[in-house]
């Protein structure tokens, strides 16, 4: 499946804060069962990645953006933004007031003091390790044609479900650790623009010590989420840019967007589309 990334067509971007979510839900006209209390209700549309973050990008082009890929399809522009029936209102409102809206607020404060060179070891938001655990269970689960590459095995997709609002439990299961997307190319992007990049979750396998795990990683704001389950050995998990230790400070490690595979790949693929034309728009 496609690897997805948007990235707003303009150069000349201004700050556009997302807005903290005031949720609201779109129902669908029948019932269903929640895929998180398993209760048969009138289901919201609901996004793995949170739709302000593609509200945000969208306004930049008249509801649309670039939609880069590493697939054989034509360079397009999309108003795709991964949302699907999945939760009930209930549950809905929990995700997006409990967990959604703390991790976005953190997120852009957190962008902000990068880009005006504030101090950058800071406490972050509790749930941001939820929120962003949350993000993948709700990819994995979703029927949405963006996320059909994103994938748990059923024993880890009911423990996930299960763990979200577990802190504790969480944090026994998993690791996150936080990256800031930098381009280090003469006249390469700036941080507002790596701001406007939304790439879905792909997966990683990997070894340490013996230890086989996987790493399901999105990119939002200018940061590259990991999220690895089982989680990684304790050398790892306090490191700066890990959020494992609870009331720890931590810092965003830098990573050059080209040496982060998602994105690269589908930019330069992107890029031959480009040269070779095959493109359903004009520049």
């Amino acid at each position: 499946s496609a690897l997805n990334t948007k990235i707003s067509p303009s150069k000349a971007m201004t700050r556009i804060r997302p807005s903290r979510p005031r949720w609201r839900c779109e129902f669908a006209l029948n019932s269903g069962k929640c895929r998180y209390c398993g209760e048969h209700r009138r289901l919201c549309n609901s996004h793995a990645i949170p739709n302000c973050y593609f509200r945000r990008v969208f306004r930049f082009d008249n509801g649309t953006a670039i939609r880069l890929s590493d697939d054989d399809r034509p360079l397009r522009k999309s108003q795709d933004s991964g949302k699907d029936y999945l939760l009930c209102e209930k549950c809905e409102g929990r995700f997006n007031l409990e967990l959604d809206s703390p991790a976005i607020h953190f997120l852009n404060n957190y962008a902000d003091s990068i880009a005006s060179k504030d101090p950058r070891l800071v406490k972050p938001e509790a749930e941001l390790f939820q929120f962003i655990a949350s993000v993948i269970w709700r990819a994995a689960v979703s029927d949405a044609p963006m996320y059909s590459g994103v994938h748990l095995e059923d024993d880890d997709e009911n423990i996930l479900r299960d763990s979200i609002f577990d802190k504790k439990r969480l944090h026994s299961l998993a690791s996150v650790s936080v990256l800031n997307l930098i381009d280090y190319t003469e006249g390469g992007f700036s941080r507002q623009e790596l701001r406007q990049v939304i790439s879905c979750p792909a997966i990683f396998h990997g070894e340490s010590q013996r230890r086989i795990y996987r790493v399901h990683a999105f990119s939002v704001e200018g940061f590259v989420m990991n999220f690895y389950m089982p989680r990684r050995g304790f050398k790892y998990r306090q490191k700066t840019h890990y959020l494992d230790a609870p009331n720890a400070r931590f810092a965003a490690r830098d990573v050059d967007i080209f040496s982060y595979e998602p994105i690269a790949k589908a930019m330069f693929a992107s890029l031959d589309k480009e040269m070779s034309g095959n493109m359903t728009f004009k520049l």
